[in-house]
Formats: C-alpha cells, sequence, structure tokens
C-alpha cells in the first residue's frame, strides 16, 4: 500500500520542468481507479480541485496518453505546462486548428518569487 497526502491547504502550487494540472473531480468521474488510482500510479501533491505532477523527462507523454485513454479531455480537464519555458504547450495531436494558445478558464498562473506557480481558478462556472 503506498501512503499519499490526499489534500493539502495550499492554493498555488510550483510547477518545474514539464507539469500537468488536472482537475481532481476529472479524475474521480473519468479516470479508471479515480482520484485515489491515479495518484497511486503517478503520484503527485493535491488541494482539494487541482492534482499537480511534475516530471523531469518524457515520463509526461505516458501519463498524458493515459489521461486521454481514460477519457480526460485536454485544456477542459487538464492542462501541461513546460516550466523551464513558462510557455503553457499543447501535446502532439492536440493542437487547435490554428496552434493557438488556448485559454483555461478553470486554471490560473504565473511568476511568484522567480518561479512558476499555478492555482485554481474560483471565479469560474465550474467552481462549486
Amino acid at each position: 500500500m503506498k501512503l499519499h497526502v490526499i489534500h493539502n491547504e495550499r492554493k498555488k502550487f510550483q510547477c518545474v520542468f514539464n507539469t500537468l494540472i488536472i482537475k481532481n473531480e476529472a479524475l474521480e468521474r473519468l479516470y479508471e481507479d479515480g482520484f485515489i488510482g491515479f495518484l497511486d500510479k503517478y503520484g503527485g501533491e493535491c488541494n482539494g480541485k487541482i492534482t499537480v505532477v511534475s516530471y523531469m523527462g518524457v515520463d509526461i507523454d505516458e501519463t498524458i496518453d493515459d489521461l486521454l485513454e481514460n477519457g480526460l479531455k485536454f485544456v477542459e480537464d487538464f492542462m501541461f505546462i513546460d516550466a523551464s519555458d513558462c510557455l503553457i504547450s499543447v501535446p502532439e495531436g492536440q493542437a487547435s486548428p490554428n496552434n493557438e494558445k488556448q485559454r483555461i478558464d478553470w486554471l490560473k498562473g504565473g511568476f511568484v518569487k522567480g518561479h512558476v506557480y499555478v492555482w485554481y481558478n474560483g471565479n469560474n462556472k465550474d467552481d462549486s
């Protein structure tokens, strides 16, 4: 049995290298083994709204593929940030027709003391 911190009070999470940000409700609703199953498999930090997982290499591709195979949708349910470039990126095959960056209404981010952070945007229709 793996032990995880299921909830912490932090609202902002630091992003390092390649980072996935996933809505907890999407994991619970769509992921085969639910929110806890995802944490058992990939780990991560979470609060009541989002789970954040950082990777240093291409391991992130396996996780993205797993999320997509379980029915989670890019942008709607999860997001990828390349913190080293401070850009919001799109996984291969998920780009918009004009290859434009997409606005994420449920997620905010920015620099805090020289580091990239993300936090759940509680000012939208998904915040209940």
